[in-house]
C-alpha cells in the first residue's frame, strides 16, 4: 500500500506540472500574438526618399528608410499609432495607423518638398548670402539629401544627375574633363567653389572629381548666360559696384612658376581681416564689402583674392578698394610662396 500511494502521489505531481506548463505556454503565446508590423515606402511623386526618419510617436520604435525608400517596423503593439516621417528638405508627415493582432500593415507614404526652400541662402548671382527668393538670378539648389538619393564617388559624377548638366571626360589618359550646361561646351561654364570663381570649365583640373559628396553643403546651378548688366535688388541705394579678382600670374622674380602657396596665421588672419573690413566701412563712404582669400596651393591663372565693394558714388568705392588691398597686404598675416617649375619653393614678398 505504501508503494501504491507513493506512486499515485508522483503521478499527480507530474500532471499538475504539465498543466501549469501548458497554461504558461498558452499565456505566453497569447501575449506574443498581440504584436504586428508596419512596413511601406516613402516617396515624392513616385521617387523613393532614402534615409527618412520613420517612427511611432510616444514610443521607442523607429527606423530609417533604405536607399530604395522602404522601411519596416516589427513587433509593434496592437492599437492605433501615430506614424511620423521627417527628412531634411520635406514637410513633416504623420498618419494614424490602426493595427490588430498578427497584422502586417503596408503603407505608401507621399511626402511634399518644403516650400521654405525658397528661404535658403544662396551666393551665386550676388557673391554674398541672400535668400533664394530675393536672388536676382534664378538659382537651382541641390541639398545633401539629393546627393544621398543619387550616390556617386565624387561631386563631378553627381552633376550628371542634374537635368541640363553633363560632366564629360575628354581624355582617358589624364582623366580631365569639363562640365556642359544646356548643351554648351565646357569653356562656356563658370565653376565657383565657396563663391570663388574658377577660371575655366575644366572641372576635374580643379579637383571636383576628388571632392566626396559628404563635404558638400549644397550645389547651386545657374542655367543661362551671365549678363554683363546684372540687376542687384539688394543694393538699390548704390550706384557703383567694384569687383577685384587677384589672379596668380605665370612669373615671380622674373622666373616662370606653376603655382602660389598661401599660408595663414590661423585665427588671427580671420580676425584681422574682419577688423580691416570694419575700418574700411568707417573710413570711406561705402555701404558694403565682401572679401574672400584662398589658402593653400593656387595654380597659375586661378583667382586667389576676390573683393567686392558697393558705394553710392564711384570715387568712394575706388579709394576704399585701393586702401583695403594695401592694408590687407600689410596687416593680415597671410604669406605666399612661389612654386617654381622645378618644384623649388621661394618666399614672395607682398609689396605691390
Amino acid at each position: 500500500m505504501s508503494k501504491f500511494n507513493f506512486g499515485m502521489t508522483k503521478i499527480n505531481s507530474t500532471s499538475s506540472f504539465l498543466v501549469a506548463l501548458s497554461l504558461f505556454l498558452f499565456v505566453f503565446s497569447f501575449g506574443y500574438a498581440q504584436k504586428g508590423q508596419i512596413k511601406g515606402i516613402v516617396s515624392e511623386d513616385g521617387t523613393p526618399i532614402p534615409f527618412a526618419n520613420v517612427y511611432l510617436e510616444g514610443s521607442t520604435l523607429g527606423t530609417a528608410t533604405n536607399e530604395k525608400g522602404t522601411f519596416l517596423l516589427d513587433n509593434v503593439p496592437v492599437g492605433t499609432h501615430l506614424l511620423k516621417v521627417t527628412v531634411i528638405g520635406y514637410l513633416p508627415y504623420s498618419v494614424k495607423v490602426p493595427l490588430t493582432a498578427n497584422e502586417s500593415k503596408s503603407l505608401s507614404l507621399q511626402i511634399i518638398a518644403s516650400s521654405h526652400q525658397l528661404e535658403e541662402k544662396v551666393v551665386t548671382g550676388t557673391l554674398k548670402a541672400v535668400r533664394r527668393s530675393e536672388s536676382p538670378v534664378p538659382v537651382e539648389v541641390y541639398s545633401p539629401t539629393f546627393l544621398k538619393k543619387n550616390p556617386t564617388p565624387s561631386i563631378f559624377e553627381a552633376l550628371q544627375n542634374i537635368n541640363g548638366v553633363r560632366p564629360q571626360i575628354n581624355c582617358n589618359v589624364c582623366n580631365t574633363g569639363d562640365i556642359h550646361i544646356n548643351g554648351l561646351e565646357g569653356p562656356y561654364t563658370l565653376v565657383l567653389i565657396d563663391g570663388m570663381p574658377i577660371v575655366s570649365g575644366l572641372g576635374t583640373v580643379y579637383g571636383l572629381s576628388g571632392i566626396p559628396n559628404s563635404l558638400i553643403d549644397q550645389i547651386e546651378i545657374v542655367k543661362g548666360p551671365i549678363t554683363f548688366f546684372p540687376t542687384d535688388d539688394t543694393h538699390q541705394q548704390d550706384g557703383a559696384e567694384f569687383v577685384f579678382n587677384g589672379h596668380v600670374r605665370a612669373t615671380e622674380h622674373s622666373e616662370p612658376i606653376t603655382a602660389l602657396e598661401y599660408e595663414q596665421y590661423e585665427g588671427m588672419a580671420e580676425t584681422e581681416l574682419k577688423q580691416l573690413a570694419i575700418e574700411t566701412m568707417e573710413k570711406f563712404p561705402i555701404h558694403d564689402l565682401f572679401c574672400k582669400h584662398r589658402i593653400g596651393r593656387v595654380t597659375v591663372g586661378e583667382t586667389s583674392l576676390h573683393i567686392v565693394i558697393w558705394s553710392e558714388h564711384r570715387q568712394g568705392g575706388i579709394d576704399a578698394m585701393s586702401w583695403f588691398i594695401v592694408e590687407l597686404k600689410k596687416r593680415v598675416p597671410i604669406w605666399k610662396w612661389a612654386i617654381m617649375e622645378k618644384g623649388k619653393r621661394v618666399p614672395v614678398e607682398c609689396i605691390h
